[in-house]
């Protein structure tokens, strides 16, 4: 990637985080290498905003935001499962398990007319080629509801995303040299929050969140939320695995 992509990823995230974002980066990669065996990588699901209306009973109205972790052309049919492909079985296991819990779950496209990012006018700090799109799963299908009437049951109209910050060289080097599919997850994720959620619709939000990743086995039936640090491998005889 270009220093150009760095200097847009530096404005959104402080140097912790970016260094989180890497710690991410790298769990996936091993997964996907089968470090973890040679499963791991199918159990392995994107993580997602947690987010709360700025409210006394914020509790009551939690919702987890899914990012489609690409760009997707605008009018493109949005049926669940040609768009999730082999993700679908887990999302809807994500699903069901949200609802449990009580917590409400929303899918967001962001879409563009061509199904890329607009760069020259990324490097401007404008994103409003991005229509975003947000979708829930009722009944095995996709339904539509717009964001800003999503977005207007919730009180308040200051919200105001928080600024990154200037990396140290080295996580400028090891971001600079992450795959563009991993990238492009990771600024779709942010945007979703920092340019949408807080710059569009500037609303206030209780307790946010974000999950790093979950972990899901179908056959038994369990999820888990993962929380992934910045933090080193660990090695334990022949097994290896990551310090929370």
């Amino acid at each position: 990637m270009s220093d150009f992509h760095i200097i847009n990823l530096e404005k959104f995230w402080p140097k912790n985080k970016a260094k989180g974002l890497l710690a991410q980066a790298v769990f996936t990669r091993e997964a996907e290498k089968g470090i973890f065996g040679k499963e791991a990588k199918d159990k392995i699901y994107q993580g997602c905003w947690l987010l709360a209306p700025k409210s006394s009973d914020f509790f009551r109205f939690r919702f987890s935001f899914f990012v489609h972790p690409e760009v997707i052309k605008t009018g493109i049919i949005l049926d669940p499962k040609a768009l999730l492909g082999e993700r679908y079985r887990p999302f809807h296991a994500i699903t069901e398990f949200m609802n449990n819990a009580g917590i409400g779950l929303v899918y967001v496209l962001a879409t563009t007319k061509t199904g890329e990012f607009d760069t020259c006018q990324m490097g401007k700090g404008n994103f409003s080629f991005i229509e975003w799109k947000f979708l829930s799963l009722r009944n095995g299908k996709f339904i539509e509801e717009a964001p800003c009437k999503f977005f207007g049951k919730w009180p308040g109209n200051r919200g105001r995303a928080s600024i990154g910050g200037n990396w140290d060289e080295e996580t400028k080097i090891n971001i600079n040299i992450l795959d563009e599919k991993i990238l492009t997850e990771f600024l779709l994720t942010e945007l979703f929050y920092s340019e949408l959620t807080k710059g569009i619709m500037k609303k206030p939000v209780c307790d946010p969140y974000d999950v790093d990743a979950f972990f899901i086995s179908l056959s038994q039936k369990h999820i888990f939320p993962i929380e992934i640090k910045e933090k080193f491998l660990g090695i334990s005889g022949k097994e290896k695995f990551f310090w929370y």
